[in-house]
């Protein structure tokens, strides 16, 4: 029972340590985030277009560059730690 309790503690301290880093537990929310801090640090164009659009146009934008954004590949961009950047139109 003690185990439980431990992995219950660690998955809200996970979920937690998410939330704080990204503002969501969502996988596409969460590349949202990285694509928008990419493109600010970048300091092209990027930038102003990703602060300026919904994340609807921005998810748009993402597809045009990666495929459709399934959780599953949202996730796997996200955790592949390269940067990750939008297709200009």
């Amino acid at each position: 029972m003690r185990w439980i309790r431990i992995l219950v503690v660690a998955l809200v301290a996970g979920a937690g340590l998410l939330l704080f880093e990204y503002g969501t537990l969502s996988p596409c929310g969460m590349l949202r985030v990285e694509a928008r801090q990419h493109a600010a640090q970048d300091g092209s164009g990027a930038a102003l277009l990703t602060t300026a659009v919904s994340d609807s146009v921005l998810d748009t934008l993402l597809e045009a560059r990666y495929g459709p954004l399934t959780p599953g590949r949202c996730l796997g961009l996200v955790l592949r730690r390269e940067p990750v950047t939008i297709a200009l139109p």
